[in-house]
This record gives C-alpha cells, sequence and structure tokens, in this order.
C-alpha cells in the first residue's frame, strides 16, 4: 500500500519535477509529468475506516491529504494490479522465458494500465515541437544520467540532445531511402 515511508521516498521526485516544470516553462516546453502510483501485489481492501469503498484514486487522494505532490503533479492517479502469479515461487522466474502464464486478472490489468498510460499522458512539446517517444525516452535518460551524477537536469542541454538523435535518425532514414531508390532506378535502367 501506500504508507508514509513510500511517500517519503517521492520528496526527490517532487522536486525534480518541480524544478522541470519550471525549467521547462522557462524555455517553452510543456513537461509537467503526469503522475501515475502503480501498486503491484495488492491485497488491501480499499475501504475508509468507516468501511466505505473506496476507488484507487480515492486511495492515492486520501494516502497525499496535505502532502506537496498534489502541488507537484496536478495530473495523478492510482492503479492497482493483483500478483501476477499465485505461488510465490512462480514469481521468482517472472518475467523470463521459463516463467509460467500470468494470471488472468493481472493480463486484464495489465491491458487496462496499457490503455490508461495511453490516453492519459498528453503529448509533449518542447519549444513549440512535439516530441517523439524516443525523444522523451532520451529526456527521460538524460534526466536520470543527472540525478545520478548529483546534479538537477538542464533542460536545454537535454533538449539539444533529444534533436541530435532525432537528426542522426532522420538521416539515417533518409540514405536508407535514397539507397533504395538508386538500386530500383539503377537496375530497372539497366539494360538485361
Amino acid at each position: 500500500g501506500i504508507d508514509e515511508s513510500a511517500i517519503q521516498t517521492l520528496s526527490l521526485v517532487s522536486n525534480v519535477s518541480r524544478q522541470i516544470h519550471r525549467r521547462s516553462e522557462e524555455e517553452g516546453g510543456t513537461l509537467f509529468p503526469v503522475f501515475c502510483w502503480v501498486l503491484r501485489d495488492f491485497t488491501l481492501r480499499l475501504e475508509t475506516r468507516a468501511g466505505a469503498s473506496l476507488s484507487p484514486n480515492q486511495y492515492l487522494e486520501d494516502a497525499l491529504i496535505g502532502n506537496d505532490i498534489r502541488d507537484c503533479f496536478p495530473s495523478r492517479s492510482c492503479l492497482t494490479m493483483v500478483r501476477p502469479c499465485q505461488e510465490e515461487d512462480d514469481l521468482q522466474t517472472f518475467g523470463t522465458k521459463d516463467a509460467v502464464q500470468p494470471r488472468e486478472a493481472f493480463l486484464e490489468q495489465a491491458r487496462a494500465a496499457r490503455v490508461h498510460f495511453l490516453r492519459s499522458t498528453p503529448v509533449k512539446t518542447f519549444m513549440g515541437k512535439h516530441a517523439t517517444g524516443k525523444m522523451v525516452a532520451s529526456l527521460a535518460a538524460s534526466y536520470v544520467q543527472a540525478i545520478n551524477a548529483g546534479s538537477a537536469p538542464v533542460i536545454r542541454d537535454s533538449w539539444e540532445l533529444m534533436v541530435g538523435i532525432q537528426l542522426e535518425e532522420m538521416s539515417r532514414e533518409a540514405t536508407d531511402l535514397l539507397r533504395s531508390y538508386a538500386e530500383r532506378y539503377f537496375a530497372s535502367a539497366m539494360p538485361s
């Protein structure tokens, strides 16, 4: 479940989120992250102390009362998922080629989570341009690298890295396409 220790762990994430949002606004972007807390192996009953039932989102909101995470993540949600396997031993091999088939309830929740992420995550923009999935992944990797090095992420440096990666990919695709057209042209223009 969501306990005080887990919420304390999010303080770094909150501070990074606040910095990313402030810097992205200064540099013309909209990079305020969406927050989704996924609770796997969830076995608690979602209810108040009085016994009234709660949705996962209500459970999250109750856990965040008086916490600044609400300010850092205006768009937030909570998903709960059952254990992927019934047996403890099966969990040890979960995700490997020798793993047993996950429980159907887990697979349904995983599919629902995928749909939730695709629908609730807005298109990221920076300097007026839409960022592709690969660019956002590069940006995230750049942030993690900066945080692990003990520094704050620099949005503009990360953006330049993303643009460089995209330009390399586009150049490679254009070269491959040109090569393909040239091969077809010369193959058809040559006498048999």
